[in-house]
């Protein structure tokens, strides 16, 4: 089965044909959806060499990530393979467990063309050393959710200042009159996250902790709240504090998802990122990237989408 073949079956030029197939958006869209179906209908099979030689690309872009037990890392793979399929890219995910070795590893065998551009959501080495090749060749780059510590990059990510403080105002409301604050991580997303919320609690003068333990300062009628990135950073402080915290007491708050045993908090809430927004503006940076349209290197803030209250206090 040809092009030529295909042509005829559709009643169109073989340039039409050959358009469609790479989603040109000069072919209108039924004439596309129509020569797709037969294309597949006939199991026709393009020469992915003799395209990558004849566009210069290879038609891949990849996402390297440290794992799959996120939302930070799920919702967007998912989100980016929809959108750029439709522009006629694969996208390949790849993990590197968090492994420094294993990650530079991965951007070197970036620099043999075996991809358009990358996605990144990075946890380890943050310095610009294994990045080097790379920017000098001004190979695209996008960065999700965290920025690492150096300036030649663009990032997508959460506006996780105000996040924080609507997440923060919202324990304020359900009766919290004292903070353990665990954004401890190291990456630009916790460091964002924990400047909202203590910025809010030093203005409201409101008594707050960052320690592992719950201070002998802190009021014993006054209402905790615990704050963090994770349900399991605050599971952990449950355990460890759970003699001194009263049980369906204490309030928690925390970013996308809640895993932790419910019984033991008067109110939960939750802080959702707005990952298909992250993922598309990711996917238009790079794809204007690669068409050579954006040499800029930038920080893009998404608002968070909502947030909810997972468990309320029931009497």
């Amino acid at each position: 089965m040809t092009l030529k073949n295909i042509a005829e079956i559709c009643k169109v030029d073989i340039s039409t044909v050959s358009r469609a197939l790479r989603h040109d958006p000069r072919v209108r869209e039924q004439t596309r959806i129509l020569i797709c179906k037969k294309a597949a209908e006939l199991g026709y099979n393009p020469n992915l060499a003799a395209r990558q030689l004849v566009l210069g690309k290879t038609l891949n872009l990849w996402m390297i990530i440290p794992d799959l037990k996120q939302s930070i890392v799920q919702e967007p793979a998912q989100y980016l393979s929809e959108s750029l399929n439709c522009q006629g890219y694969d996208l390949l995910v790849t993990l590197y467990q968090n492994d420094a070795k294993t990650f530079s590893h991965l951007l070197n065998r970036l620099s043999q063309n075996v991809a358009d551009g990358a996605f990144i959501i990075p946890s380890v080495d943050y310095e610009l050393a294994p990045y080097e090749s790379l920017i000098k060749n001004r190979f695209p780059l996008v960065f999700i959710d965290r920025q690492p510590d150096f300036s030649e990059c663009t990032t997508v990510t959460t506006a996780n200042t105000d996040a924080a403080t609507a997440l923060v105002k919202q324990c304020i409301k359900a009766g919290a009159e004292q903070f353990i604050v665990l954004f401890n991580e190291t990456n630009s997303a916790a460091v964002a996250r924990f400047k909202g919320a203590v910025d809010i609690m030093i203005r409201e003068r409101i008594p707050f902790t960052t320690g592992k333990s719950i201070p002998e300062n802190f009021s014993s009628s006054g209402k905790i709240a615990v704050v963090a990135s994770s349900s399991s950073s605050i599971e952990q402080f449950y355990e460890v504090n759970s003699s001194t915290l009263h049980l369906g007491e204490t309030i928690a708050g925390v970013f996308d998802n809640w895993f932790g045993l419910s019984e033991r908090y008067s109110h939960i809430f939750v802080c959702k990122q707005d990952f298909r927004a992250i993922a598309n503006q990711a996917a238009e940076l790079m794809l204007s990237k690669i068409a050579g349209n954006s040499e800029m290197f930038q920080t893009i803030e998404i608002k968070a989408d909502q947030i909810i209250s997972v468990k309320a206090i029931s009497h």
